[in-house]
């Protein structure tokens, strides 16, 4: 009886723990630049949109398609020009910080969405082109 009780607490306890904590081991910081052109035309910060990191440590710029919805709300305009250039103002690009632990994508993991024939992708393609990554782990930095 009594390792019945334990084994249902101990239970309870793992899956009421925030699977956005991380552990330190394999978490860099990041911060999010700018989003996907091509998912960032409706809404935001309700679809499913590619979003932009900047990550320090390896001087890297990825995107990724599994960022958590609601763990930050963008102001619509910064995706106002969204045709032309696919990063948040400059003076905001420290405002979205997050630690975080990724992998890279699988061939079969990557996403391509469709876009629209009046976007410009150069920025995109030139400073993201195809690293995407898969977040494993991420929490807000305050």
């Amino acid at each position: 009886m009594l390792r019945t009780i334990f084994g249902l607490t101990l239970l309870i306890l793992i899956i009421s723990c925030d699977q956005n904590d991380c552990n330190e081991k394999g978490v860099v910081d990041a911060f999010v630049i700018g989003y996907d052109q091509c998912t960032g035309v409706f809404d935001p910060n309700g679809g499913n949109v590619g979003l932009i990191l900047r990550i320090p440590s390896t001087s890297d710029t990825v995107v990724t398609y599994n960022f958590p919805k609601g763990l930050y709300t963008f102001p619509p305009e910064y995706f106002s020009y969204y045709q032309f250039y696919c990063f948040f103002p400059d003076s905001t690009l420290s405002n979205f910080q997050i630690k975080l632990s990724y992998r890279i994508a699988n061939n079969n993991e990557k996403e391509y969405p469709l876009c629209r024939a009046d976007i410009n992708l150069y920025y995109f393609n030139k400073y993201v082109k195809d690293r995407q990554i898969i977040i494993e782990c991420v929490t807000k930095t305050d």
